[in-house]
C-alpha cells in the first residue's frame, strides 16, 4: 500500500507540476487534516486523499445531483443544471464542507441500511405489507370510532337540552320519547367506550 502511494506520488509529479496539489489544494480547496479525522480534508497520503477526499464525496455528490435535477422534463436541461450546480459547489469553495457532509451521510446511510437489512430478517418484506394494511385499518377504525363517539356525545347533549325543554313544557309524551332516545344513545356510547 505504501509502495503504491509512493508510485502514485511520483506519477503525479510530472514535469515540475504537482497534479496532487492542483487537484486537492487548488481546485477542490480541501484543507489539511488536523487531528485524527480524515473526512473532508487531506492528509498527504494519496490513497487516503483519493478515497476520502475525491472518490466517495464525488460519488455521493453525483448521486445527489442526479436525484436533485430530475423532474425538469428535459434531459439536456437536467444535465446542464447538474453540471452547473457541480461547478458552483467546486468553484465557490463549498466542496470541503460538502465532502464532510457526504461522508457523514454515507456512514449514517450505512447504519440505516443495516437496520433495514436486519429488520427485514425479523419481519419479512412480504409480511410488512400485510402489517402495514393491518395498521392502516386499525387507524381507520380508531378514527371512525372517534367520529361515532363525538356524534353520540353531540346527540346526548342535544337530547338532554330537548328533555329539559319538554320538562318545562310538561309534555309527557315528548319526555318519554326523548328519555328513551337519550337512554339508547348513552348505552351505545358505553358500549363504544368498552370495546
Amino acid at each position: 500500500m505504501i509502495y503504491m502511494s509512493i508510485m502514485l506520488a511520483q506519477a503525479m509529479s510530472i514535469g515540475g507540476l504537482n497534479i496532487y496539489d492542483i487537484i486537492f489544494k487548488t481546485i477542490l480547496q480541501l484543507p489539511m487534516c488536523i487531528g485524527g479525522s480524515g473526512w473532508g480534508c487531506i492528509t498527504g497520503d494519496i490513497s487516503h486523499d483519493f478515497i476520502y477526499g475525491l472518490f466517495i464525496p464525488h460519488v455521493v455528490l453525483i448521486l445527489f445531483l442526479f436525484v436533485a435535477t430530475r423532474g425538469l422534463g428535459h434531459k439536456g436541461l437536467e444535465t446542464l443544471l447538474g453540471i452547473g450546480v457541480y461547478v458552483f459547489i467546486i468553484y465557490s469553495g463549498f466542496y470541503p464542507f460538502f465532502a464532510t457532509l457526504t461522508l457523514m451521510w454515507l456512514v449514517i446511510s450505512l447504519f440505516i441500511a443495516g437496520f433495514y437489512f436486519f429488520w427485514g430478517r425479523v419481519i419479512h418484506p412480504t409480511r410488512s405489507k400485510e402489517l402495514f394494511k393491518l395498521g392502516f385499518l386499525q387507524a381507520k377504525n380508531k378514527a371512525e370510532r372517534r367520529k361515532t363517539e363525538q356524534a353520540l356525545r353531540s346527540d346526548i347533549e342535544y337530547l338532554r337540552k330537548e328533555l329539559e325543554r319538554a320538562r318545562k313544557a310538561k309534555d309527557k309524551e315528548s319526555i318519554k320519547s326523548i328519555s328513551n332516545a337519550l337512554t339508547e344513545r348513552e348505552l351505545q356510547l358505553r358500549e363504544l367506550e368498552r370495546g
